[in-house]
């Protein structure tokens, strides 16, 4: 009840400061609905095309058993992501109610994500689940450009355990700074693209299926 709270709380915060932040607000106000019921929507239509998928390939396994099996894996990828990605926005949420009038939603979230010059743990979280996502949804996007572009749009980050630092200013210039309010939003919209990912997929997958 109080995350429900907080959420409401930081929308009407936002709308009552629009001309402070503009940029951020136009990002919000560039939805087609709140975030909640932007994702039971996509999710919705994205469970449908897995049951297209499913259904096509009991009626034409020659054809799309491969393609059933694609579905599925991307389907975890994309849950995986967007599960690691809620882990990191209650961490922010629980920040931002530390205070009883939610004063550090305009705070920078660079305590949660960083220490000092490198990712604390919860950026490690973030960052590796994004560039895990990368790394093996890679192959299934690269025969379906749409999808596969829609992707490196919105996953631009990597490690290299052998050099912790490399590529980090990406990371660094996506989220360091930010006030903990604008970094929940880019995060939302990371899912909301991520799952728009995962809609392109399937559609195309439907469309041709690799046998």
């Amino acid at each position: 009840m109080k995350k429900i709270f907080l959420i409401i709380f930081l929308m009407v915060s936002l709308i009552s400061c629009k001309q402070n932040s503009g940029s951020i607000l136009e990002t919000f106000e560039t939805l087609s609905a709140p975030e909640e019921a932007y994702e039971i929507d996509t999710t919705s239509k994205n469970q449908e095309l897995l049951l297209l998928v499913q259904d096509s390939a009991m009626e034409n396994p020659d054809k799309f058993a491969g393609a059933f099996n694609q579905s599925v894996d991307f389907h975890d990828k994309t849950t995986a992501l967007t599960a690691q990605i809620n882990e990191v926005k209650d961490v922010i949420y629980d920040f931002i109610g530390e205070t009883e009038n939610f004063s550090n939603k305009n705070k920078t979230a660079d305590s949660l994500l960083f220490n000092g010059d490198q990712l604390s743990e919860t950026g490690l979280i973030l960052k590796t689940a994004m560039n895990n996502y990368k790394v093996s949804t890679g192959d299934q996007l690269y025969f379906y450009p749409e999808a596969e572009k829609a992707a490196k749009q919105i996953i631009n980050t990597k490690i290299n355990k052998e050099e912790p630092d490399d590529n980090l200013d990406s990371f660094v210039y996506r989220f360091k700074g930010l006030p903990s309010i604008e970094v929940l939003t880019e995060l939302s919209l990371m899912q909301q693209q991520v799952l728009k990912v995962e809609t392109l997929f399937l559609e195309a997958l439907l469309k041709n299926p690799l046998e």
